[in-house]
């Protein structure tokens, strides 16, 4: 009887424990510690929409701060979720150039919002202002606003799309 009690512990001590804790661990292996915690993804849509995990008035007030760091604003829309910078001036390999952006914000679901950004970028030529073809400045302007709003938001860098990232490291010298 002695043996087969103790016989009897060593086999549930063997089998069930191991079993009860690897459940317990693969149960619990992607939670947070903090439950109420929700940490934000950003996914690109295109090189000018993204998609935040975030409700719409979080995405607003986090790109309002971005934008506040670098930009005058000239029209601010608080209905529509719609700002305009003044045009903002800068030097870029010896040409003169000013850019403007635009952002909207977009509710799309309970905690899903969208971010627009167009901007436009215009190089001084002898007197006047001139559009060049797509600007690679666009597009690391508009990845630089992505990742600053993404991090005032308390979401990881995103993975911006491949012509983005080129355009920001190839302007990486362009000090704002």
């Amino acid at each position: 009887m002695k043996y087969i009690v103790l016989f009897s512990a060593v086999f549930l001590m063997n089998a069930c424990v191991p079993n009860r804790i690897s459940s317990y661990f693969k149960k619990h292996e992607n939670t947070q510690v903090n439950s109420d915690v929700v940490i934000p993804k950003v996914y690109a849509v295109d090189e000018s929409s993204y998609r935040f995990q975030a409700n719409e008035r979080d995405l607003w007030d986090s790109v309002i701060t971005v934008l506040s760091a670098n930009y005058a604003f000239k029209k601010m829309n608080i209905k529509q979720k719609t700002l305009l910078t003044s045009w903002d001036q800068f030097r870029y390999k010896d040409n003169v150039y000013r850019n403007q952006v635009k952002i909207t914000v977009t509710k799309l679901g309970r905690k899903i919002s969208q971010v627009k950004v167009q901007n436009k970028t215009q190089r001084k030529d002898s007197s006047s202002w001139v559009v060049p073809q797509r600007s690679f400045l666009e597009l690391a302007e508009t990845g630089r606003i992505i990742n600053n709003v993404s991090f005032e938001i308390g979401a990881p860098k995103p993975k911006l799309p491949r012509t983005v990232h080129v355009a920001m490291k190839s302007v990486s010298t362009l000090n704002r």
